[in-house]
């Protein structure tokens, strides 16, 4: 898990960057830390704080591929898996009563 969550009454020095609300009546206020610039989220609901370093941003994007060559982003999501999709008409099946079983 990346980040780590902080109890309410945390301190922290940090710079107001603005405010979310996620249209079901929950709010967000984001800040960064002052100092590194890492980023800080409270919940409205809960004033519980959320903080994640450099690092884990950086783990992150390399979990998301931020390192893959070009070759590789150009392989679609069912290549990479090994599996096929039927761009034309609804998935093909294959197994016993079926044309391709």
């Amino acid at each position: 898990m990346f980040g780590q969550i902080h109890p309410r009454r945390s301190l922290f020095f940090r710079a107001a960057v603005g405010d979310a609300d996620d249209g079901d009546g929950g709010g967000y206020e984001m800040s960064t830390m002052v100092g590194d610039n890492s980023p800080i989220v409270m919940s409205k609901q809960t004033g519980k704080w959320f903080t994640l370093s450099w690092n884990d941003i950086i783990n992150i994007a390399v979990e998301a591929g931020i390192d893959n060559n070009d070759k590789d982003e150009e392989k679609s999501d069912e290549e990479k898996s090994g599996k096929e999709k039927d761009r034309t008409g609804p998935p093909i099946r294959s197994g016993p009563g079926t044309a391709q079983g």
